[in-house]
């Protein structure tokens, strides 16, 4: 039985929600502040970054390259 939406009736439409916002490291929908200071905090690292500590094209590296 397919549940979508998890009520016990079969057939309901599941629905997810996703965002992405570039630039948004702490995921609260906006760009701000908070962003920048993860970005200052870790530039200049060179492997291993997240995008929470401001690798924002995921190459492991906080740079503005």
């Amino acid at each position: 039985m397919l549940d979508g939406n998890a009520d016990g009736t079969a057939g309901d439409n599941f629905s997810y929600d996703c965002f992405h916002l570039a630039g948004d490291a702490n995921h609260d929908r906006q760009v701000g502040f908070a962003d920048l200071v993860a970005v200052a905090q870790n530039y200049g690292a060179t492997s291993g970054a997240t995008y929470a500590q401001g690798d924002f094209n995921f190459d492991g590296a906080v740079d503005f390259g």
